[in-house]
């Protein structure tokens, strides 16, 4: 019989991970009966890094909340890991058949776990890329992307999505809420800096945008 320490191993892992790492984040407490109801219908362990965040947060928000990483549910993330992938009642979301969408931006881009929607093998995290309307590959596990979001250069990585004061942009936008910008980042003339930028449902811009793409 496992003992409950080995049993929580994972979780403590995740807290130590975002609690040592450079980029700021904050994990979102959980109520114990919504995490247990994730894990059984995710049909996950507890013992993966990706049960353990299920289970144990209501998500996390990295980075002064660019991104937002799903959990079992948060008043300041918009929807879980049910909801997003076509196993909850409470948003209007379409699912990826093949994927399990795991988190997204603040410049409306999606992360996914690949379970057989993307031609290469293996589980890794794709990200759709609102420059390029696709999903790029970004060749890390889900532990290692949680590691990523920990310690990252997330400033490299989003430097052509993200505008000189979008961190008090951030802080006033709400929960369901991602930027759009007009011209778009994937035009010719779309610059983050110079595009004007409205805040949007983030269901708008994954319904028309995303989710069309691979339907």
């Amino acid at each position: 019989m496992e003992s409950s320490e080995h049993h929580q191993q994972p979780w403590a892992d995740i807290m130590n991970l975002f609690e040592r790492g450079g980029n700021d984040a904050v994990i979102l407490p959980a109520s114990s009966e919504r995490g247990q109801e994730t894990l059984q219908r995710l049909q996950i362990s507890e013992r993966s890094y990706l049960g353990s965040i299920a289970c144990h947060s209501g998500g996390v928000m990295v980075d002064r909340g660019w991104i937002k990483l799903l959990g079992s549910g948060s008043g300041l993330i918009h929807g879980d890991l049910l909801s997003w992938n076509g196993l909850g009642d409470d948003t209007d979301i379409s699912p990826l058949r093949g994927a399990c969408t795991i988190a997204y931006d603040m410049a409306g881009g999606f992360f996914a776990v690949n379970g057989g929607l993307f031609e290469e093998e293996g589980h890794s995290v794709y990200y759709f890329a609102p420059d390029t309307l696709e999903w790029e590959n970004t060749e890390l596990a889900y532990s290692e992307f949680l590691a990523w979001l920990a310690n990252g250069d997330l400033e490299l990585y989003y430097r052509t999505f993200r505008w000189s004061n979008w961190q008090e942009d951030a802080a006033s936008m709400d929960a369901n809420q991602v930027i759009s910008y007009f011209p778009p980042l994937w035009s010719e003339e779309g610059s983050a800096e110079t595009s004007s930028r409205k805040a949007v449902h983030i269901e708008e811009i994954w319904n028309s945008c995303v989710y069309e793409q691979k339907e």
